[in-house]
């Protein structure tokens, strides 16, 4: 099968062989325009979104790229690259390759990402370790099993729900300040380290605890249809909106949670009040 290899100064990509036309998004640090290998087009406008009618199923861009949008309908896999490597694009700053065929992604040496989103791909591993500016991660809807996010110290943003992850570690996410892991296997979810984290949503795994100690910036916490047996909120004063509805909770204390706006514990054990 053929796959996309490292361009200097560029990325490579490979579409399905039946695909004639797609649609991307390039844009430079100086606003110059890009050189296209593999499609009837020869030159790339900087900024502007352009369709490229396809020549060969391997398609080459070389330029000072720092965004590139390679991303299409998730449904019908847009523009349905299957394999993509962008690691000659050592200035870029944000790429969106979502609603793709892409079975693996290599993002190594990219220092200066800040935004990556690939959801809706088939991905079944992700490394994006040791990336020091990347601030926005979106891997939802893959079929990812691991996912490594060592070093990871300036993330902000992190979606990863949707996925087949069994294990997620958090150590060193310092700066994380939502988390969207739902809908995974999760049956243990350590948060220690997530002082600045304000919204979490844990939805759909198998988590039998949920320990907050030291969340005190947390604003909104969706944590149903889990395995909790307990529930505690005392470090959590922040909170404005709780869903932890389809549990096995027995006791639910929000007594202190003055900012409470919304709660949600149908579906548990709990007393009628």
């Amino acid at each position: 099968m053929e796959t996309s290899t490292i361009i200097d100064g560029g990325t490579s990509f490979v579409i399905d062989s039946e695909k004639k036309t797609i649609t991307i998004y390039v844009k430079t640090a100086d606003g110059s325009s890009v050189k296209a290998e593999g499609c009837t087009e020869t030159v790339i406008e900087s900024g502007t979104e352009s369709t490229l009618n396809i020549k060969s199923s391997l398609i080459i861009l070389k330029g000072n790229i720092i965004e590139f949008n390679c991303g299409g309908d998730p449904y019908t896999y847009g523009n349905q690259i299957k394999s993509l490597n962008v690691q000659g694009l050592k200035n870029l700053e944000k790429l969106n390759c979502s609603g793709n065929r892409l079975t693996e992604l290599n993002i190594e040496g990219l220092n200066n990402l800040k935004e990556l989103a690939c959801r809706y791909n088939r991905l079944s591993s992700l490394d994006v370790a040791h990336l020091p500016a990347l601030e926005f991660l979106w891997c939802t809807a893959n079929l990812l099993t691991d996912l490594n996010l060592t070093g990871m110290s300036s993330l902000k943003r992190l979606g990863c729900n949707n996925n087949k992850l069994e294990v997620l570690n958090l150590e060193g996410l310092t700066s994380l300040e939502h988390l969207w892991c739902g809908n995974n296997l999760l049956n243990k979810l350590n948060l220690t380290d997530l002082k600045s984290l304000t919204g979490l949503n844990c939805e759909k795994n198998k988590l039998t605890e949920l320990d907050l100690t030291g969340l005190t910036a947390l604003e909104h916490l969706w944590c149903s249809k889990n395995l909790l047996t307990k529930l505690n909120l005392t470090k959590a004063l922040h909170l404005q909106s709780l869903d932890c509805s389809s549990n096995m909770l027995t006791e639910l204390n929000t007594e202190e949670l003055n900012d409470l706006q919304y709660l949600n514990s149908s579906g548990n054990c709990l007393p009628i009040a």
